[in-house]
């Protein structure tokens, strides 16, 4: 009767090893580790929302009465958007861009919601819908690098298992956000260059939080023949359509009960909001219309936004008129030819406002401003 645990010490080693194991994953998080072992670009982006929202607030603390708010929640096409750009065009409009590189509806609700909960006032919204992002697997970094448990917890009827799964391995266990590549590590403690490369990027990405606002707008032009894209977009749709042999679309009931929730939230708040699609290179273009899901997917997303008395605004309606048709790859234009698209944006959304562009109407477009300078 006198054994008691402390008498046997041993029975402390799995406990030990417990502790030892937990706090070695935990340093896999760390900035002074991951810049060995860390080699995708996303992280930042999401990490700097939590800084970029402060930034927000402390707009509107100084807020003028007759200043309006424009919040744009999209993948990384939105990320070239300027916000003093758009400040340039109408100095009422101050714009916060809330996008991050394959961001699926229920990330950029979240971050709605997130603005929302923090008492902001957002006056104007542009939510990107692609159809890479409303797929099962577009959710893969919001769920390691952003969500909460509380807004895990709310949703838990709309996130399926899985995904619930997936953020609390992710949150409990810094090496399923972080995993340790140790043949990376090997390289960058060889080359040095390779380190303050992933030091420069996190930097230029807190910079574009200070600076613009959450944005990165890159006036660059890329000269990329438009004929080496007829191939790429194939190898593109492949991959981002046909993953693991599936002969056709999948959607994620996740994604789009979580579309038509910001739409919601949108009209229950009375944010003007602007459903937007981007502009993409013919080629991919082409593919997606002859393709099997995507005119199904786009009118379903028009219809409902249609049933909240939303405005939408395909880009691909303005394939013949936009003059700067310049890319990066087959579906990233180039920061450079984004003042045209900008200038068609906010034809959309502010038509109402004094000093915005003129109004020309769906599928059509006159002649923006400052397109000759970027071309």
């Amino acid at each position: 009767m006198n054994e008691t645990f402390l008498k046997h010490k041993f029975l402390f080693l799995p406990l030990l090893l417990a502790t030892f194991i937990f706090s070695l994953d935990k340093l896999f998080g760390l900035t002074c580790i991951r810049k060995y072992t860390e080699s995708r670009i996303e992280y930042a982006f999401y990490a700097e929302k939590k800084d970029l929202l402060e930034q927000l607030l402390n707009f509107q603390k100084n807020q003028k009465p007759e200043e309006k708010l424009l919040v744009l929640f999209g993948t990384s096409h939105m990320g070239e958007f300027s916000h003093k750009y758009i400040h340039e065009k109408n100095e009422k409009i101050t714009t916060y861009n809330f996008s991050a590189p394959m961001a699926p509806p229920s990330y950029l609700y979240y971050n709605l919601q997130t603005v929302l909960d923090a008492g902001a006032k957002i006056d104007y919204a542009v939510l990107e819908i692609i159809p890479e992002t409303f797929q099962a697997a577009a959710n893969e970094y919001a769920l390691k690098f952003s969500y909460d448990w509380k807004f895990m917890y709310e949703n838990k009827d709309i996130f399926s298992e899985q995904e619930i799964e997936s953020f609390i391995h992710a949150n409990l266990f810094s090496v399923v956000r972080f995993p340790p590549r140790l043949n990376i590590a090997m390289q960058r403690i060889k080359d040095k260059n390779a380190i303050a490369g992933f030091e420069y990027f996190n930097s230029m990405v807190k910079l574009a939080t200070k600076q613009n606002n959450g944005g990165i707008p890159n006036p660059i032009i890329h000269e990329i023949p438009e004929d080496f894209f007829e191939k790429e977009s194939k190898v593109y749709f492949a991959q981002a359509f046909r993953k693991s042999g599936n002969l056709s679309y999948s959607e994620s009931k996740t994604q789009k009960a979580f579309y038509e929730r910001f739409i919601e939230t949108c009209k229950k708040n009375n944010i003007q909001l602007l459903i937007y699609k981007p502009i993409l290179s013919k080629p991919l273009q082409k593919l997606l219309d002859e393709s099997d899901f995507y005119e199904t997917w786009w009118k379903d997303k028009v219809e409902i936004a249609n049933q909240k008395g939303i405005t939408v605004l395909d880009m691909a309606e303005y394939s013949t008129s936009i003059q700067c048709q310049k890319f990066v790859d087959v579906h990233h234009l180039s920061g450079g030819c984004y003042p045209e698209i900008t200038d068609i944006l906010l034809e959309k959304i502010l038509p109402q406002m004094n000093g915005s562009t003129h109004s020309t109407g769906s599928g059509e477009s006159s002649s923006p401003q400052r397109t000759d300078e970027h071309r």
